[in-house]
């Protein structure tokens, strides 16, 4: 399995990854967009979700939410939103809300106004000294079994000047859906946006339901991962809302298994803060035994903020370049 001729590479990317590259497409950089307030009524304060109110403006709802940090949480209240429930006066218990056509409009001009928003941001001060980008540069490379699977939107390809290559080598998995699916005002746009299938809503809100999209395709992740001999995460949370993704790998890799078959596993966030709250993550996926993953598999977490772990760092992408040095090597014996 250690084999580096046949050393299989999983990239998973999240926002984290376009942050560091000086990319704006944070949820906040969104929020104070012309794209986001020219859909925001004005005047209007907030609205109160203990009380039925079934002409809400998604717009509106977001804007006004006070714990909203990241997409995470975009998607954490529009699940809060979809699942609020009343009193009914012929039933002895609460009932959930159906949706109103104000909301299903809203949020299709949501994801449209995301997309434009995305597809219009600008790459004149990309970050090239970004580990994450040093990282692609390596991997594409060789284009030999190694794969890019990204939750965020934005396009790759948009990368290739900045790693100083021709053309993406590897294949790329967009799990959320591209931009590139909208090419004219009157397109739709591919963008996957919502909750969980866990989640309990109306029927009439199933619209939200990620894999209820008509644009969810299968990507095959897990699969992926328990076919990869490495797996590095860049920029992602591994948050609650992921966890039908990782939580069976990350279990997995709790097990005692021969040491010719541990899988290494690098993880790059950006300090200590988030670097505890994946732990968090990783905590409550394996039933408390955080500890096992170091011990059973080849585990390390690295944060690029202040050059907090720059030898570490370093050290690792001296080996993954080694890595893929082997890999050049046999591919040009092959030839």
């Amino acid at each position: 399995m250690n084999n580096p001729t046949a050393h299989r590479t999983l990239f998973i990317i999240g926002n984290g990854f376009d942050l560091d590259l000086n990319l704006k497409t944070s949820y906040h950089d969104f929020l104070d967009s012309p794209y986001f307030k020219s859909h925001v009524t004005i005047g209007f304060t907030k609205y109160d979700l203990e009380r039925f109110n079934s002409n809400i403006n998604i717009f509106n709802y977001l804007k006004y939410r006070e714990k909203i940090n990241g997409w995470i949480d975009v998607e954490t209240e529009l699940a809060k939103l979809a699942s609020r429930k009343i009193l009914d006066n012929f039933k002895p218990e609460k009932v959930f809300i159906p949706v109103s056509e104000r909301e299903k409009q809203t949020f299709q001009q949501l994801r449209i106004a995301l997309c434009d928003y995305l597809k219009n941001i600008s790459y004149n001060k990309v970050n090239t000294d970004s580990y994450g980008l040093k990282i692609l540069r390596l991997l594409n490379s060789t284009g030999s079994n190694s794969e890019l699977i990204t939750f965020n939107y934005t396009d790759i390809n948009k990368l290739m000047p900045f790693i100083k290559d021709e053309k993406l080598m590897i294949p790329v998995s967009y799990m959320h859906g591209s931009l590139e699916s909208r090419q004219t005002e009157e397109d739709d746009t591919s963008i996957i946006l919502g909750f969980q299938d866990d989640i309990e809503v109306d029927d009439s809100y199933c619209f939200m339901i990620k894999s209820h999209s008509p644009y969810y395709t299968s990507h095959n992740i897990k699969s992926k991962l328990d076919q990869a001999d490495e797996v590095i995460f860049f920029g992602h949370s591994l948050g609650s809302t992921d966890y039908p993704y990782f939580a069976d790998f990350f279990r997995k890799q709790c097990a005692v298994k021969p040491d010719n078959e541990k899988i290494k596993v690098r993880i790059f966030t950006y300090d200590e803060e988030s670097r505890q709250n994946i732990l968090i993550q990783l905590r409550n996926m394996n039933e408390k035994h955080t500890q096992m993953l170091y011990e059973y598999c080849d585990f390390a977490i690295y944060r690029i903020k202040d050059h907090i772990d720059d030898d570490k760092i370093k050290k690792y992408l001296s080996e993954l370049d080694y890595r893929t040095f082997q890999k050049k090597n046999l591919l040009l014996s092959t030839l």
